[in-house]
C-alpha cells in the first residue's frame, strides 16, 4: 500500500511538472519573431533545465545550418544565466566562435559579424570579424562601401593602421585588365584539380586532382601537354608517384628534372613530409625523401628547389617561427592553417644546412605557405593571411634583397584582379612573368570545383627577365648524351647553377637572370669539359636561346682524330692578354691535362679577318703563346707547341666572331 502511494505521488508531481514547464516550441523556424519569444521565456524560467535546453538546441541549430557567428552571438547572450554550465557553455561558446570567423556572412547575419568587431576591437579576432563584414562588398565589387567602412573601423584598430592602409591602397589600386583563362574540359573535370606547375619551356603543365578515369586511387599527380595551343587529355605519372592514398604535388625544377611533391609517404617522420623524384630519361626513378630537418615530426610542404639547385624552400609549423607554435589544422585567425613559416635550406657539401626562416618581413603570426621563387633568383611569391589582403590567404609578391636570405622588400598584395575574399594559393609564375597559373574554386567558367587557369600578371608584380638556354648535348659522333650542366660567373668564377641533360635526348634547359657576363660547360666523364659564355649584363629582356653543344671524348683526342676549342678564353680587342673572364676555364683545362696524364699539347690560334694576313698570324700566335705561359706555371715540365693560323681556317661564315677561338689537340 506505502509503494503504491509513492508511486502516485510521483506521477502526480510528474503531472504537475509538465503542467508547469513552458512549452518552447523549438521544432518552429528561427524567424526574429520565435526568437524573440524565446528570449523572454529563457530569462523568465533560467537556469532551469528547459531554459538550458532552449538555449544549447538553438545555438546548435544555427551551428548546424552553416552560421555559427548566431550560434555564438545567441550562445554569448545567456551564459552568464547558467552559472552551473558555465564550463560547457564556454567550450561550446569558443567552438562557435572559432568557426564562425572560417565563415562568411550572408545578407542577414552580416551585422553580427560588425557587432562582433566593434565589441571585441582592436583583437586579432575582431580584425578578423571586420574583414568578414566587409567580404561582401570587396566579392561584388563595391569599393566605395568597403573604403567607407575600413575609414569608419580603422581608429578602433590602432595596432592596425598599416593594414588598413594597405586595404585602401590594394582597393584603389587601377585596374589593368587581367585575363584570367580556364584551361579547357581536357584538363578540368566535374571534380577539382589544383597545384598547376608549368615546364619552365610551357610545353607541359603538371597537377593534383581528384579521382578521375585513368586515376590510381585517391588523388593523383597527372601532366597535360600543350599541342597548338589547345591543353590535351592528362596522362597519370604512373606508380612510381601514385598509388591508393593521396599524392599532391608542390613544384617542379626549373630544368625540368624534379618533381616537388609532398603527403604521408613510406618513411614520413610526421604528419607530412616533403619528397622528391628525378627524371631518368623518359621516366621517373624513384620517389626519395628528405632527410632531416627539412622534414621533422610536424607539417612540412610546399618544397620549391631553386633554379641554381643551391637552396629549397619549403613551409612548416614547426615551432620557432615567427610567433606562438600553432599546429595547421587549428583554429585561428579566421582559418585551420595554423602558424605556418616558409624556410630555407642550403646545399653543402656535407648535404643540406639547417633551416633559416625567411624572417619577419616575409613571415607572420599567421600562415604563410605555397613559396615559389623565380628563376631570376629574387622574386618569391607566396601566399598569406598574416599580411593585409582581402580575406583568407592572398597572393603576395616579395624580392630578395641580399644573400642573408633575410633581407626582402616590403610583401605586395598583387591586387584585387588576382586575390579573392577565400584562400588564393598555388600561383605558378610562368618564367617569362607575364602571366601564372592558379586553381579557382567554383567559378562562373568553371567545369567543376576547382578549376585550373591561366591569368596575366600585373606588370609590378612580374620578376625580373629571364634568358632561357636550352638544346642538345651530343658526342662529336651525333649521339645524345647525359652531362652536367654547370654555369658560373665569368667575372668572378663563382659557380652559379648546375643542372643535367636528359639521358635519353640529350636535352638540357638553364635560366639566367639578365645582368651577368655567363660561362657555361658541359662536363661528363670521358670528355672533355666544353663549354660557351654569354653575356647579359647589358640585356634587359629576356628571350630564348638554342645553343646546341658537341663533347669530344678523351679517346678520340688521344687519337688525334679531334681538337678542342676552348671557348671561354677572352682577349681584349688588338691584344694577347689573357682577360680575367679566361680563369676558370684556364684552370679546367690544366685539371683536365692533370688527371688524363697529357703529355703532350699542341695549342693553335685563330683570329677573325679583320687585318693583314701576316699581323693575324703573328696575334694568333701571342695569343696561343699566352695560354701556353699559363699552363706552365703550373705544369712546368709539359711538352706545349704553339701555332698561330690567322684568319686561315674559318669555321664559320655568317659569324666572324666564332673565328676567333683557341684551339687545344692532345698529341
Amino acid at each position: 500500500m506505502k509503494l503504491i502511494r509513492l508511486f502516485f505521488l510521483f506521477v502526480l508531481s510528474s503531472v504537475l511538472y509538465a503542467q508547469n514547464t513552458p512549452d518552447y516550441q523549438l521544432n518552429k523556424p528561427l524567424t526574429t519573431e520565435n526568437l524573440d519569444r524565446l528570449d523572454s521565456m529563457i530569462k523568465v524560467n533560467a537556469p532551469d533545465a528547459a531554459a538550458y535546453n532552449a538555449v544549447t538546441q538553438v545555438a546548435y541549430t544555427f551551428y548546424r545550418i552553416g552560421k555559427s557567428i548566431n550560434a555564438f552571438t545567441w550562445l554569448e547572450r545567456y551564459t552568464h544565466l547558467f552559472p552551473e554550465q558555465e564550463k560547457v557553455l564556454l567550450d561550446n561558446l569558443k567552438q562557435y566562435e572559432n568557426n564562425a570567423l572560417t565563415q562568411y556572412p550572408d545578407s542577414v547575419n552580416r551585422a553580427l559579424y560588425e557587432s562582433y568587431a566593434i565589441r571585441y576591437a582592436p583583437t586579432e579576432d575582431a580584425y578578423v570579424a571586420f574583414t568578414r563584414y566587409i567580404s561582401d562588398d570587396i566579392n561584388y565589387g563595391r569599393w566605395q562601401n568597403a573604403i567607407n567602412d575600413i575609414k569608419r573601423f580603422a581608429p578602433a584598430f590602432p595596432n592596425k593602421q598599416q593594414h588598413f592602409q594597405d586595404l585602401i591602397e590594394i582597393i584603389t589600386r587601377k585596374d589593368e585588365g587581367l585575363r584570367v583563362t580556364n584551361l579547357g574540359d581536357k584538363i578540368n573535370t566535374y571534380v577539382s584539380e589544383w597545384d598547376p606547375n608549368p615546364t619552365s619551356e610551357g610545353t607541359q603543365i603538371y597537377f593534383s586532382g581528384n579521382p578521375r578515369a585513368g586515376g590510381l586511387g585517391g588523388d593523383d599527380v597527372w601532366v597535360s601537354s600543350l599541342v597548338d595551343g589547345v591543353w590535351q587529355v592528362p596522362q597519370n605519372l604512373g606508380p612510381k608517384i601514385n598509388g591508393e592514398r593521396d599524392e599532391t604535388i608542390d613544384n617542379i625544377s626549373a630544368d625540368g628534372n624534379t618533381l616537388l611533391l609532398s603527403g604521408d609517404f613510406m618513411g614520413t617522420f610526421g604528419k607530412f613530409d616533403i619528397y622528391a623524384i628525378d627524371k631518368v630519361g623518359d621516366d621517373w626513378g624513384d620517389l626519395y625523401h628528405y632527410p632531416y630537418p627539412i622534414n621533422t615530426e610536424h607539417v612540412d610542404e610546399g618544397g620549391n628547389i631553386t633554379a641554381d639547385r643551391k637552396a629549397l624552400l619549403f613551409s612548416s609549423d614547426r615551432p620557432g617561427g615567427i610567433g606562438e607554435f600553432i599546429p595547421l589544422n587549428t583554429y585561428g585567425n579566421g582559418s585551420i592553417m595554423g602558424n605556418m613559416d616558409i624556410y630555407v635550406c642550403f646545399m653543402t657539401d656535407s648535404g643540406w644546412s639547417n633551416p633559416v626562416n625567411l624572417g619577419k618581413t616575409i613571415n607572420t603570426p599567421y600562415a604563410e605557405r605555397s613559396p615559389y621563387l623565380h628563376p631570376d633568383g629574387k622574386s618569391l611569391y607566396f601566399s598569406s593571411d598574416g599580411h593585409a589582403g582581402l580575406g583568407g590567404l592572398d597572393v603576395f609578391k616579395s624580392v630578395r634583397l641580399d644573400e642573408t636570405w633575410t633581407n626582402w622588400s616590403k610583401p605586395v598584395n598583387l591586387g584585387k584582379e588576382i586575390n579573392t575574399i577565400l584562400n588564393d594559393w598555388g600561383y605558378k609564375v610562368g618564367i617569362t612573368g607575364d602571366s601564372a597559373f592558379f586553381s579557382g574554386f567554383a567559378r562562373t567558367n568553371g567545369y567543376g570545383q576547382w578549376d585550373l587557369y591561366s591569368v596575366t600578371l600585373p606588370k609590378d608584380a612580374r620578376p625580373n627577365p629571364i634568358v632561357m638556354v636550352s638544346g642538345t648535348i651530343t658526342d662529336n659522333k651525333g649521339n645524345n648524351l647525359q652531362a652536367d650542366v654547370i654555369w658560373e660567373d665569368l667575372t668572378t668564377g663563382e659557380v652559379l647553377g648546375t643542372t643535367k641533360s636528359n639521358m635519353m635526348s640529350g636535352h638540357y634547359f638553364i635560366a639566367l637572370p639578365v645582368g651577368k657576363n655567363y660561362g657555361y660547360y658541359v662536363k661528363k666523364d670521358g670528355y672533355y669539359p666544353t663549354s660557351n659564355s654569354i653575356d647579359l649584363t647589358k640585356s634587359k629582356d629576356g628571350d630564348r636561346r638554342k645553343v646546341d653543344i658537341e663533347i669530344v671524348s678523351i679517346s678520340d683526342m688521344k687519337n688525334k682524330s679531334s681538337s678542342i676549342t676552348i671557348n671561354n678564353i677572352f682577349f681584349d680587342f688588338d691584344s694577347a692578354i689573357l682577360k680575367k673572364e679566361s680563369t676558370s676555364e684556364l684552370l679546367r683545362l690544366v685539371d683536365f691535362v692533370k688527371k688524363n696524364s697529357v703529355e703532350k699539347l699542341k695549342i693553335i690560334g685563330h683570329t677573325d679577318k679583320v687585318g693583314t694576313e701576316e699581323y693575324n698570324k703573328k696575334l694568333s700566335l701571342n695569343r696561343a703563346i699566352s695560354v701556353k705561359e699559363y699552363i706552365i706555371k703550373s705544369l712546368p715540365k709539359m711538352n706545349i707547341t704553339t701555332i698561330g693560323k690567322g684568319a686561315t681556317e674559318p669555321i664559320d661564315s655568317s659569324d666572324d666572331s666564332k673565328n676567333r677561338r683557341v684551339e687545344i689537340i692532345m698529341e
